[in-house]
């Protein structure tokens, strides 16, 4: 009988964070993906949403989710005051298979303190 296995490392962390606390300026794109470390290892999972908590100087800023180069979510106001602005990914949401790429399109002179991504659903087996 072969032995048991079990879920890989980071298999069961929904949550992936990170403390920025950096200014963008003009039109700039953030790789997600490499920014939190979503490696093949949570491929086969849903992205359920994204957390900015952000600022812009002059209360016009604005931030969109991209997926494979493509805009993929609604488009965040940012505010003169530090949010957290929700952003939800319509459409195809599997990593590795509907979403090889997760970045973050900023416009205008953005502050950000942090992003958080949150992930659902299953692997594929």
């Amino acid at each position: 009988m072969p032995p048991p296995t079990y879920p890989a490392p980071g298999y069961e962390q929904t949550h992936f964070t990170r403390n920025l606390y950096m200014s963008y300026s003009g039109h700039q794109t953030i790789d997600l993906r490499s920014l939190l470390g979503l490696t093949s290892i949570q491929n086969g999972r849903d992205v359920e949403y994204v957390v900015v908590r952000a600022r812009s100087r002059y209360g016009y800023g604005s931030m969109q989710i991209r997926t494979n180069f493509v805009p993929n979510s609604s488009l965040a106001t940012v505010g003169a005051y530090t949010q957290d602005h929700h952003m939800y990914v319509t459409g195809n949401r599997e990593l590795g298979w509907g979403v090889n790429t997760l970045e973050l399109q900023l416009q205008g002179e953005i502050t950000i303190d942090s992003i958080t991504v949150k992930l659902g659903g299953r692997y594929r087996r």
